[in-house]
């Protein structure tokens, strides 16, 4: 079902989750400065990033969601690079050989990551083992690694690790998350914000 900023998925019918992602959205988006290069990958979360980031000018943005690029290649002063390889048409990403040879190419200022569970022990972790490389690759080639998800995603674990909690992510979600998770990441090192 589309909504009235344009995010769109079937699976975010909650209007409290889909709240809580355009307020995540919002709060990265206000991270970000004018000129710098982002990757970003697939999902409902990275899609309301998008939608935020329009706002900003001369964005470089290297993405292997067919939405983000979508959203953001309509945008004048930003230069938008879809990586190419094979698609997952029914969560409308690419991925695999091709996918990871380009990526490989481009540095960025951020890595903003939509995941499916961010947790102390199951580590950042996405149900596409497929994409799961493409984020290590982008989090590997960025000065920063940002990771955007909502409360409910807190102290789980999807199927496919992205890579450990640690000092090096910047986490950021919304209030509704569990605090001894929540605890359990700052304890690790990893930067968190709640908005």
């Amino acid at each position: 079902a589309k909504t009235e900023t344009g995010c769109c998925d079937a699976s975010v019918t909650d209007p409290e989750i889909l709240s809580a992602k355009r307020t995540i959205a919002q709060a990265i988006s206000n991270m970000v400065s004018n000129g710098q290069t982002l990757f970003i990958n697939s999902g409902t979360t990275s899609e309301c990033i998008a939608i935020a980031l329009r706002v900003r000018k001369n964005l470089n943005i290297v993405t292997n969601s067919l939405k983000v690029a979508s959203i953001l290649g309509a945008i004048p002063t930003f230069r938008v690079l879809l990586v190419g390889g094979e698609i997952n048409a029914r969560f409308g990403f690419t991925h695999g050989g091709d996918a990871q040879e380009q990526l490989s190419r481009y540095q960025a200022d951020w890595a903003i990551l939509s995941v499916d569970g961010v947790s102390a022990q199951g580590g950042i972790t996405t149900c596409h083992p497929e994409e799961a490389i493409l984020d290590r690759l982008m989090m590997a080639n960025a000065r920063k690694i940002l990771i955007a998800a909502t409360g409910n995603k807190i102290g789980t674990a999807g199927f496919s690790r992205i890579c450990d909690s640690d000092e090096s992510i910047q986490l950021i979600t919304d209030s509704t998350c569990d605090p001894d998770a929540y605890l359990a990441l700052q304890e690790l090192g990893v930067q968190t914000a709640k908005v």
